[in-house]
Order: C-alpha cells, then sequence, then structure tokens
C-alpha cells in the first residue's frame, strides 16, 4: 500500500515565504541536481501569516525537517540528496537549524491513468514525461509500476511525493506533529 504525504500542522502554519536564489533546478525531476548548491540555503518564513514551522515543506524546494527525515531513514529511505539549510524567522529573528532541503531522486510513472480520474495540467514535456502536471481527482496507483520504491515522486504529477506503507508506519510510530497520509483515492492535487 502507498499513500500520498503530506504536511497540515500544527495548526496555525507559517509558510515560507522567501526562497534561495538558486543557480539551477528544477527539484521536481526525480534526479541529482545539476549544479553546486550553495550551503547552508536560507528560506524565510512569512511575516504575515504567523504560526509554526512543520516538518515537511514541499514541493518547490522542499524542506525537512530533522525528526521526519530520521524517521524516513529508518524505515529504509535512502534516494535522497540533502542540503543543508536554516528557516528564519524574520519576525522573531529565530533561525531553525534542523532542517535539510531535499531533493528526491526517483519519478515514477505509477499513476494507472485508466482507472484514475483525471484533467490535464500544463502537459509540459519535461524530462521525457509527457504529463507532469495532472491534476487528480481520483488517484489510482499501480503497484507494479512502484518499483518497490519507499520513497519517490509521481511523475504525472510531480507535486505528489509518494511513500510506502513501512514509512508511513514509522512516521507514526515517531509521532511527527502535522503529518498526514492520503490514500491515493482521496488525494486531490
Amino acid at each position: 500500500m502507498y499513500y500520498i504525504m503530506s504536511c497540515e500542522g500544527p495548526n496555525p502554519i507559517a509558510p515560507v515565504e522567501v526562497y534561495p536564489d538558486l543557480p539551477g533546478g528544477p527539484w521536481f525531476t526525480g534526479a541529482r541536481l545539476g549544479f553546486q548548491v550553495p550551503q547552508p540555503l536560507r528560506f524565510k518564513l512569512s511575516t504575515k501569516r504567523r504560526g509554526n514551522a512543520k516538518a515537511f515543506y514541499g514541493p518547490r524546494v522542499p524542506l525537512i525537517r530533522m525528526d521526519l527525515l530520521a524517521a524516513l531513514q529508518e524505515a529504509g529511505v535512502d534516494n535522497l540528496e540533502l542540503f543543508d539549510a536554516i528557516l528564519e524567522d524574520p519576525v522573531t529573528g529565530a533561525g531553525y537549524t534542523d532542517y535539510k532541503a531535499l531533493n528526491v531522486l526517483g519519478l515514477v510513472a505509477a499513476a494507472d491513468m485508466t482507472a484514475s480520474e483525471w484533467q490535464a495540467g500544463l502537459g509540459r514535456e519535461l524530462i521525457g514525461v509527457d504529463l507532469i502536471d495532472v491534476f487528480f481527482e481520483k488517484l489510482v496507483l499501480d503497484p507494479r509500476l512502484t518499483q518497490g520504491l519507499l520513497f519517490f515522486r509521481l511523475a504525472q504529477s510531480a507535486n505528489a511525493v509518494v511513500i510506502h506503507e513501512q514509512v508511513k508506519k514509522v512516521v507514526d510510530a515517531r509521532g511527527v506533529p502535522g503529518m498526514v497520509f492520503y490514500e491515493p483515492k482521496d488525494w486531490g492535487g
């Protein structure tokens, strides 16, 4: 069984407002980054929408807090490219250093497009995949196409981070706050 991973709390949430200016990209191809990443990467929380920093920010340049990263690694996830990051709160001046910028290695076309309900997105032809921006109203994953990976981006909708049930169990057992796991049929995006 696979799930779509999201972080929706703890509430209220402070969104990332300012991302670092990077020399290349994008971070959603599933491939190693082909440019030198300055470290630490500096991100800034919103000055207007105040709240708590969450364990996972994505998809632009994903940020992962160390407690969630430790859970993923304990579950056997090893297809990650990690970079030092600082999440700054410009109002309080606090700098959170318990984050890494995360590039997920693995872009897998695991959606069963016949059984899923979807609308075409931008239809860009990047990285050899015809549809990377599909909006799913009901997603059906074909487990034969997941290649047994524990953690990957969905090729048909690269904003979806897909995790295996064994990873979900470890994250749940560690009690990482705010983590939500959608069954594919319940995920829209």
